[in-house]
């Protein structure tokens, strides 16, 4: 659940940080990927155009959603784990439709 919710969060720090870009007049191809490769880059070439007061939120959301996907991987670590070592788990994971 924790995973889920990181997830949603990071995906609310996409939307936020396109948000805060769009009222700049600044648009970002779509992709969570497309907006990372290119964010650093349009905050440095743009910086004219977007002042610190509005590149810093823009900056502190990035480090949230890289925080964010930290977080998921670790959790995500921490159930694969626990699914190897218990027998239930083990059991459960062994059904093909709970692999999807």
């Amino acid at each position: 659940m924790a995973a889920i919710a990181a997830g949603l969060a990071a995906h609310r720090d996409d939307f936020q940080i396109r948000a805060f870009l769009i009222e700049q007049g600044i648009a970002v191809l779509p992709g969570a990927r497309a907006l990372r490769n290119s964010q650093f880059a349009i905050l440095e070439n743009r910086a004219d155009e977007i002042s610190p007061r509005m590149s810093d939120p823009i900056v502190g959301l990035y480090e949230d959603w890289l925080w964010l996907d930290e977080l998921i991987e670790t959790v995500s670590q921490e159930i694969e784990e626990i699914s190897q070592n218990e027998a239930n788990c083990r059991r459960l994971m062994s059904v093909p439709a709970s692999r999807r």
